[in-house]
């Protein structure tokens, strides 16, 4: 059998665009997964940081309890800034824990 120029340059390119068509394919469903790994990943650090945040929140507030059965005046306990409470003032007796 004996192919003309041009049914032998077809084959060749058609070769060619299949391997690269892979190549393409292949790499779009990597970076898909990755995608959704790195997504997941900052979906459970998000939720990681605002669990730091709200227990630094309950201990700071644990604490402030505490000296203020100790003795020290309510004055006192109550003349920290905002910021060093985390913006908040009072807290509930019985808080929870947000779940997302």
């Amino acid at each position: 059998m004996h192919l003309s120029l041009f049914s032998r340059l077809t084959i060749g390119y058609l070769a060619i665009f299949a391997i690269v068509a892979a190549a393409s394919t292949y790499a779009i469903v990597e970076l898909t997964i990755f995608g959704n790994q790195a997504e997941s990943i900052l979906r459970i650090d998000n939720r990681v940081l605002d669990h730091e945040k709200f227990l630094t929140d309950l201990l700071l507030a644990q604490s402030r309890s505490t000296s203020l059965r100790s003795g020290r005046s309510r004055t006192a306990s109550s003349a920290l800034p905002a910021s060093a409470t985390g913006g908040h003032r009072r807290f509930p007796s019985r808080a929870k824990i947000p779940m997302q």
